[in-house]
């Protein structure tokens, strides 16, 4: 659990999930974009490259 979720009762800790999903499916151009930099990240972590580098959006 990271620290945005201790202490959270189960019904908070649900409500914030929904927030999230509701979020991801109304902007899912930005979680495409998000994700693809992540990934791009690693990849660069794992090639011992730049991880500061900026992706191309």
């Amino acid at each position: 659990m990271n620290d945005t979720q201790r202490g959270l009762t189960p019904q908070e800790r649900e409500t914030r999930a929904k927030y999230f999903r509701d979020w991801r499916a109304k902007n899912r151009e930005k979680v495409k974009v998000y994700n693809q930099r992540y990934w791009q990240k690693k990849a660069a972590q794992q090639d011992g490259g730049d991880t500061n580098a900026k992706a191309d959006v």
